[in-house]
């Protein structure tokens, strides 16, 4: 009976203790646990790994920027007309119209010459203020503008080249605008100010810079023949710049000819029409 009992009672035991028992851990079948190691430690050990991970991220579509350019910014409207009113002011001086050309500035005129508030009546009789024939523009370069004042660099001439008169500069010229009259403000030489207020440096232009040398060139070869007709080694054609050798480099283009280049032909044009007009002045 005793021995029964203890029988019983070890059999208990050994149930409670089964049952109790924490079971082993078991691998994940069909999983190689050595070689998942290896994956994971190789991956840590990935100096690429944000790249993979990138490159696993859905695509995203990218924001466009503009890229900058190096091109100066398309002139606005405000300049176009400026300009377009200073041409129109020019070609008065050019035909001699002194009195159409004076009525234009601003009374008293706030910067003319290097000189503040000068009375137009004495602005006008000064050797600055040209109005013979001869006059004309090479290129126009704006420097500022805002709503209603735009500023430029006129590069230019007066006098005539048919008489080796002609002379070449450098003007700065201020507009403002008023209703729909453009008023000129400032008229002076281009000297880095404008009668005390700094001005800002305009850039240079090629082919101004070349019918300058050849001009200054030929006036030193043919020295103490102005006033009278231009012949032979003295005429004022053979000083005149290339056109087709400054449009290439202007244009950005390659200097070979067998290269194409866009806008060649109309930068030609205009560069011979420029060239054409200074050749074609006469002082009357």
């Amino acid at each position: 009976m005793r021995a029964a009992f203890l029988a019983s009672l070890h059999l208990v035991g050994g149930l409670l203790a089964t049952g109790c028992r924490e079971e082993p851990d078991l691998d994940h079948p069909g999983v190689d646990e050595q070689r998942l190691e290896e994956l994971i430690e190789a991956y840590r050990d990935d100096p690429d790994r944000d790249r993979h991970r990138r490159e696993a991220e859905p695509a995203q579509r990218p924001i466009p920027v503009e890229e900058a350019r190096d091109e100066p910014a398309p002139p606005t409207p405000t300049v176009e007309l400026a300009a377009e009113a200073w041409r129109a002011i020019v070609a008065e001086a050019a035909e001699g119209e002194a009195d159409a050309y004076f009525a234009h500035f601003q009374d008293p005129v706030p910067c003319f010459d290097g000189r503040a508030d000068v009375p137009l009546a004495t602005a006008r009789n000064t050797r600055f203020a040209t109005t013979r024939p001869g006059r004309g523009i090479v290129h126009l370069q704006p420097i500022r503008s805002s709503a209603d004042e735009v500023e430029f660099v006129e590069y230019g001439w007066t006098g005539a080249a048919s008489d080796l008169s002609a002379r070449l500069h450098r003007w700065r010229v201020v507009l403002r605008r008023s209703g729909e009259r453009w008023w000129v403000t400032a008229l002076a030489r281009d000297r880095g100010s404008l009668c005390g207020a700094a001005a800002a440096e305009a850039p240079s232009d090629p082919f101004f810079e070349a019918l300058e040398r050849g001009w200054q060139s030929h006036l030193g070869r043919c020295e103490g023949r102005e006033g009278r007709p231009a012949r032979g080694r003295c005429d004022p054609a053979s000083a005149m710049p290339e056109p087709a050798v400054l449009c290439r480099p202007r244009l950005g283009c390659p200097l070979t000819d067998e290269m194409p280049c866009p806008g060649l032909a109309a930068c030609r044009e205009h560069l011979q029409q420029t060239i054409d007009a200074f050749l074609g002045t006469s002082a009357e």
